[in-house]
């Protein structure tokens, strides 16, 4: 692939010529030793300059950077005033670890966390500082081409990294941070220091802070056709959270204590697999693993949290439900029953099964709901034989 063009530092994009990086790379280890002879100043800062550029044009044209996820948007402050130009980096919480070096005219600036920053501010506020500007894929890194050389001073105060790019021939003490900044830090140091001298008093007359233990919490458990009751007694009113997923249910409580779910581990109720604990941000969560099918319910009982554990049948009815749902039915036919048996003739013999019958009628008549046994009483009335007492008088009349 041909670039074309002339000069050291034409290239074209994607394209790397690693001929002239080895020339480059020669030409900065003859730097050295006529530094060493003692050429003059000002050429080596020109030679040292242009390698230092041109490496990192070699970087920004290797790719483009992609956008880093999770950076923490920081404001920076840019100037270049007094002899000396000045990034300072405010971050919204505490600094991260960091670290400012310049190597081979290019200044590098790290921080352990990806930072969002506007670059192009640097080449814009930066002038006759900053010649390029360029945030490493991993966005902790940034790097500056800088125009001449500097020597560099960087100090940390408080949530603000400040990095001083002072000129070659800068002599005396370097630049003292803003007045502001150190009246709060010899604030914030005389509070520190209040602190520390308060504790060594304390310490020295015996005081110790009281910790208060953490409550005790007691986890009952209650079984009653075909469903498992866990009552968590607490001692103190509390809130909490619910969530059940497939096979499984969280409960989050508001605070923490110290619970007992020994015994429940070594013998779990029936509807219960497993149970265990964990303490997070001061808040307690007890997961519990369910059999398959298994649905819970929950309710405030005093000053207990109570999950109630009953198994699903298939059309999604309790199993502890089917049975008062299925009397109503069977009353319902042994009703149909008796009514049957009330049509026979009076001359005809009653079937073999009546007395079975009259004794389901019986027990229905114990169990069934009273609207049952209205249609029955009423229908047998209606179809009962007329009274035969006349025609039986008239029979002994004609004898």
């Amino acid at each position: 692939m041909s670039c074309g063009g002339d000069g050291p530092a034409r290239l074209c994009a994607g394209h790397v010529n690693y001929e002239r990086v080895s020339i480059l790379a020669e030409a900065r280890g003859q730097i050295r030793e006529r530094r060493a002879d003692g050429a003059p100043r000002a050429r080596l800062s020109f030679l040292h300059r242009f390698v230092g550029g041109l490496l990192l044009a070699l970087t920004l044209a290797a790719g483009t950077v992609l956008p880093v996820h999770a950076a923490t948007k920081v404001s920076t402050s840019l100037s270049e005033t007094g002899g000396y130009a000045r990034m300072v980096f405010n971050w919204p919480d505490a600094m991260p670890a960091h670290s400012a070096t310049i190597s081979s005219g290019v200044l590098i600036v790290k921080f352990e966390k990806p930072i969002a920053v506007n670059m192009e501010s640097f080449a814009q506020q930066l002038p006759n500082t900053v010649a390029l500007a360029r945030l490493d894929a991993d966005g902790k890194t940034l790097r500056f081409g800088l125009k001449v050389d500097f020597r560099l001073n960087a100090q940390q105060a408080e949530n603000a990294l400040y990095v001083d790019l002072l000129p070659a021939g800068w002599s005396g003490a370097p630049p003292s941070l803003p007045a502001e900044v150190v009246a709060k830090i010899k604030e914030a140091e005389a509070v520190r220091a209040k602190i520390a001298a308060d504790e060594k008093r304390a310490r020295d007359r015996g005081i110790v802070d009281p910790v208060a233990p953490l409550p005790d919490l007691n986890v009952r458990v209650a079984q009653h056709d075909g469903m498992t009751r866990l009552v968590f007694d607490w001692n103190q009113p509390v809130l909490y959270s619910m969530a059940q997923q497939d096979g499984s249910a969280t409960i989050t409580f508001d605070r923490t204590a110290k619970v007992a779910l020994a015994q429940i581990r070594v013998n779990p109720p029936p509807l219960v697999q497993s149970i265990s604990a964990m303490e997070r941000g001061g808040r307690l969560s007890v997961f519990i693993k369910l059999d398959s099918g298994v649905v819970v319910s929950d309710f405030r009982e005093d000053l207990g949290i109570v999950l109630d554990f009953k198994q699903m049948q298939a059309n999604n009815q309790s199993v502890t439900d089917a049975p008062e749902r299925a009397e109503p039915a069977h009353a319902e036919a042994v009703a149909d029953h008796a009514v049957e048996a009330t049509h026979a003739t009076p001359g005809e013999a009653a079937p073999a099964d009546t007395p079975a019958v009259a004794k389901d009628t019986e027990t229905a008549t114990t169990h069934a709901p009273e609207a049952v046994h209205e249609p029955v009483a009423s229908a047998a009335e209606a179809h009962a034989p007329q009274p035969i007492t006349p025609k039986i008088a008239e029979v002994h009349s004609e004898e």
